[in-house]
């Protein structure tokens, strides 16, 4: 299998992560120790300073604190999200081609596959998740309430998956026309990356493996009608950026 990889935009992205979160727990820090050396009565000159800093140093820390979260959970795992991909994925031949991150594509996983292509969406959750059909939420106990402060919303994945889906087909029948293009197959899979993830499935709209299980996933297309040499070639070109990129590394899994 070949990985194509646009890793200067996934280092930027966990770099980003990182110093989020650093700058975000300095700021606390900075407002925790201002709100403490403040007089217990405070001047008329101090007023602001008290009433102000420290909830705007909470407001600013806590924005910080989700940018870095949300970064480091999409970009700054180990291993890092590409690469669990793709080692998830080892063994395939070379008709099997990874693209990670590429510019230009609406979707930041697209697997080319022998009869079309996968569109992986990944999501690093933890703790229970319930899921049927399209609704994705936790559980109403304590331990889901504790994770919904902890992790935030969890969104919609099926919808993500769908749309992401829906925008690659539409970038195959702009580069490679209507017919081409629109009969090539383009199936979404969400992909849990953390072992940590328990799932209730029932009924769901798009599949949903773990990451050891992915292979198992795209099973399902192998029943499908073949694409020839010729339109598996212009399919893989199509998903190459339309400039030279030097940020992207093309590499070739072992077998």
């Amino acid at each position: 299998m070949q990985i194509t990889t646009n890793n200067t935009f996934a280092s930027r992205r966990a770099l980003i992560g990182r110093w989020s979160t650093i700058l975000g727990f300095a700021v606390l820090i900075v407002g925790m120790y201002i709100s403490l050396q403040q007089p217990p009565r405070p001047t008329s000159n101090s007023v602001e300073l008290v009433l102000f800093v420290p909830w705007i140093t909470l407001f600013l820390g806590i924005i910080l604190l989700n940018v870095g979260k949300y970064h480091s959970m999409r970009w700054g795992t180990n291993p890092r999200v590409d690469k669990a991909l793709g080692r998830s994925l080892k063994g395939l031949n070379d008709r099997y081609h990874l693209f990670n991150f590429v510019p230009d594509l609406p979707a930041e996983h697209v697997l080319v596959t022998p009869q079309g292509v996968v569109v992986l969406e990944p999501r690093p959750f933890i703790g229970e998740i319930l899921h049927e059909g399209d609704r994705w939420r936790r559980p109403l106990n304590f331990q889901g309430l504790l994770q919904r402060f902890a992790d935030g919303g969890i969104g919609n994945p099926t919808k993500e998956a769908l749309r992401s889906a829906a925008a690659i087909q539409a970038t195959l029948r702009e580069r490679l026309g209507d017919e081409l293009g629109g009969s090539i197959m383009v199936f979404p899979i969400i992909v849990m990356t953390n072992d940590r993830v328990k799932l209730q499935i029932t009924d769901p709209e798009v599949p949903v493996v773990r990451l050891a299980d992915i292979r198992g996933g795209i099973r399902q297309l192998k029943d499908g009608h073949k694409l020839t040499a010729d339109a598996h070639r212009q399919l893989v070109r199509a998903f190459q950026p339309a400039s030279s990129h030097n940020a992207l590394s093309t590499t070739r899994s072992d077998t």
